[in-house]
């Protein structure tokens, strides 16, 4: 609960006041208490009749929660000082009544003065005790019920055969809850820090954290946006955010992270399709372009500028950024060196409140990732080799567009990314490929998403979404991949409250494991989400 003052409501009740001093004062509390005791002044009386004349002049009684002054009813004199204390400073000219009145009062004022001033003390030090004024707390837990099934040559492809491709086709029940602090120093700056925490290590949903990827599932490209694993396994909290915004002039932004992930940098989100959180696979919240939008980890300095900021503003923008997953350890990392596994990204493009179109370059130095893909682009270049000279460039286009106001016409979205690798001194010792296999020169990935926001007027949500994640087109030898695949899912978010929602999700994957798959392989997963936010 959170302390407030009442010095107003004292001042109408005194012996309320009484009754509270010393004690802290709670939102949901009587704003005044009913004096029942010496009724001393009669509706007869001329003072009586010269307070409720002075009220009524200046609209006194209109905040007056006590209801003794109506119906001819006696009141003591210290509901009688109460009013008149607070019809004073709304007085524009002392007449003789008025002094009258004052000094017959004498007493009851100067007593009811001494309790407001130790009310004020009090709610001084209590405030002292509070979280900052400026410091807000936001969470988000989501509770999450579903499964897989799995398509085709399931054991041709290893899965329940192999100790590293276990079954996971039971019905799963999985967490993940967030915390996060907002607080601001000067109203234009923003400090957040955030906790973490989930138990989808095991789970066939897993999102492992990028900057540590201990844990995998039997089909990757299955992993959810929410379904989180902390680092050092399920149930442990991490600190999973912590940045530093601040202005520089009227159209630049500094970002000063000790742990962020890249998504926290990025001028913009350049997508319409699941902006809420709403999409579920992890593919599509990287806006199908995660060779860009790879969401490492690590601290990081991101500069945006912007001609105009405001979210119904027009506006163009450019953001550049430089994060190191292994920026905070000196012994096998650090910043700027070759073991830093860097990212250096960037951002330029046109947004109005109906469309966005957005460009975007990223380089990543070895041991970086395209965080989503088939199974042969990740043993072959997912991680470039740690440490090597392998390197990538990236670029990417996305953007949508969308209605103005709620219609039966979607918000559309897409994204397209093209993956260069040079890998040209990395042999097939330092990577984590089969014998004899090929190493890719470059890859590609895309996405399409329509969206009905607001479907029926409940804030509901309709979403449907197509894409490759990333896929080899290109080999280092020179021959041409099979590595191609589809990934496809669906949702409905009911509203519940203004708090609540729960979101039936069906989603498929065609050849996961791409290039690699045996004979025919796919993934039919289906789910229920229900995310509760604070």
């Amino acid at each position: 609960m959170m302390l407030i003052r009442k010095v107003s409501a004292c001042s109408l009740s005194l012996f309320a006041c009484l009754s509270t001093i010393g004690q802290p004062v709670f939102a949901g509390d009587a704003e005044t208490i009913s004096i029942a005791g010496i009724s001393d002044v009669r509706p007869t009386d001329w003072a009586y009749q010269a307070i409720v004349s002075l009220a009524e002049r200046y609209g006194c009684l209109t905040n007056f929660r006590d209801t003794n002054f109506s119906g001819g009813n006696s009141i003591t004199r210290f509901e009688a000082a109460a009013l008149l204390s607070t019809c004073l400073p709304k007085i524009t000219e002392t007449t003789d009544e008025l002094r009258r009145l004052q000094e017959e009062f004498r007493a009851e004022l100067t007593l009811l003065a001494a309790q407001t001033e130790k009310l004020e003390i009090s709610a001084t030090k209590l405030e002292a005790l509070q979280f900052s004024t400026t410091t807000k707390l936001r969470g988000e837990a989501s509770f999450i019920l579903g499964g897989v099934s799995y398509q085709g040559d399931v054991e041709a492809n290893g899965v329940g055969v192999s100790p590293l491709k276990p079954r996971q086709d039971a019905l799963n029940y999985i967490y993940s809850i967030r915390i996060g602090f907002d607080t601001s120093f000067t109203g234009k700056d923003i400090l957040f820090s955030q906790l973490r925490s989930g138990n989808a290590a095991n789970s066939p949903f897993n999102t492992f954290n990028p900057s540590n990827p201990r844990f995998t599932s039997t089909v990757p490209l299955a992993a959810l946006e929410r379904a989180f694993t902390p680092t050092g396994g399920n149930d442990v909290v991490n600190l999973e955010r912590l940045f530093y915004i601040f202005p520089i002039g009227s159209q630049v932004n500094v970002t000063l992270a000790a742990r962020i992930m890249n998504m926290g940098l990025w001028a913009t989100y350049p997508s319409a399709y699941g902006v809420r959180g709403d999409n579920l696979l992890d593919f599509f919240s990287s806006f199908g372009t995660p060779g860009i939008y790879n969401k490492a980890v690590g601290p990081a300095l991101g500069l945006t500028w912007r001609n105009r900021f405001g979210w119904n503003s027009s506006s163009w923008f450019a953001h550049i950024h430089y994060l190191a997953m292994s920026g905070d350890s000196s012994v096998d990392g650090g910043i700027g060196r070759s073991q830093s596994r860097g990212n250096i990204a960037g951002q330029f493009g046109y947004q109005t409140p109906q469309f966005n179109i957005t460009a975007a370059y990223r380089y990543g130095q070895g041991g970086t990732s395209f965080s989503r893909g088939t199974t042969f682009t990740e043993e072959n270049q997912w991680s470039l080799p740690y440490l090597s000279s392998a390197f990538s460039n990236s670029f990417a286009l996305n953007g949508y567009w969308r209605p103005l106001m709620r219609s039966w016409v979607p918000s559309f979205s897409a994204g397209w990314v093209y993956n260069n690798l040079s890998n040209a001194d990395v042999n097939l010792d330092d990577c984590r490929c089969d014998p004899g296999s090929p190493l890719i020169s470059s890859s590609q990935s895309w996405m399409l998403g329509i969206q009905w926001d607001d479907l029926t007027g409940n804030n509901d949500v309709l979403g449907m979404a197509v894409g490759q994640p990333t896929f080899a087109t290109a080999l280092r030898n020179g021959s041409t991949p099979n590595d191609g695949n589809y990934a496809m899912e669906a949702f409905y978010r009911y509203q519940l409250t203004d708090n609540i929602n729960v979101t039936p999700t069906v989603f498929y994957l065609s050849r996961p494991y791409g290039q690699q798959t045996i004979g025919n392989f796919s993934l039919l997963g289906f789910l229920v989400q229900m995310n509760l936010k604070f």
